[in-house]
C-alpha cells in the first residue's frame, strides 16, 4: 500500500490516474480531488457540480471529465482546477465518463446515465473541445 488520502467529507465513487505521480478523486461532497502519489497530499479541489460526483477519467493533454448527480458532465483543466465547460443532457446521473482517446482523435467521451424510471440506459458521445460540442453546453 502507498498510503492514504484524506481530504474528502463523504463518499469516495471513483479515483483516475492523470499522469506522472498524481490521481484524481471523485466524492459525493460534490468535489473532486487532485492528490500527489509521492507524498499522499491534496494538490486542489474542483468545485462546481451541485451533487456528488460519480466518476471522473483523465483525457490528457491536463483535461479530465467528471460526471454527477446533477445529471451534467464537466471537463477540467487539472492545472488551474477551472472548468472548461459544462455538458447538459442527460435526464439523470450520470454514472460513467471513458475516454475514447484514439479511436476518435482522442477529442470524445463517452457518458452513460441510469434511467431511475425505467432501467433503460441513456449513451451520448461529447466532444471534449470547447470549440465544438455535440448536445447542450453551457458555461460553468
Amino acid at each position: 500500500m502507498v498510503g492514504t488520502f484524506t481530504g474528502h467529507t463523504r463518499k469516495l465513487n471513483g479515483v483516475a490516474w492523470v499522469g506522472g505521480d498524481r490521481i484524481v478523486s471523485a466524492s459525493d461532497d460534490k468535489t473532486l480531488k487532485l492528490w500527489s502519489v509521492a507524498d499522499q497530499r491534496e494538490l486542489g479541489t474542483f468545485t462546481g457540480h451541485t451533487s456528488g460526483v460519480r466518476c471522473v477519467c483523465w483525457l490528457g493533454d491536463h483535461r479530465i471529465a467528471s460526471g454527477g448527480e446533477d445529471e451534467t458532465v464537466k471537463i477540467w483543466d487539472i492545472e488551474t482546477q477551472r472548468c472548461l465547460g459544462t455538458l447538459t443532457g442527460h435526464t439523470h446521473s450520470v454514472w460513467c465518463v471513458i475516454s475514447l482517446g484514439d479511436r476518435l482523435d482522442g477529442r470524445f467521451v463517452k457518458t452513460i446515465s441510469q434511467s431511475l424510471v425505467c432501467g433503460n440506459t441513456h449513451r451520448a458521445y461529447w466532444p471534449c473541445q470547447l470549440c465544438g460540442f455535440i448536445g447542450r453546453r453551457t458555461n460553468c
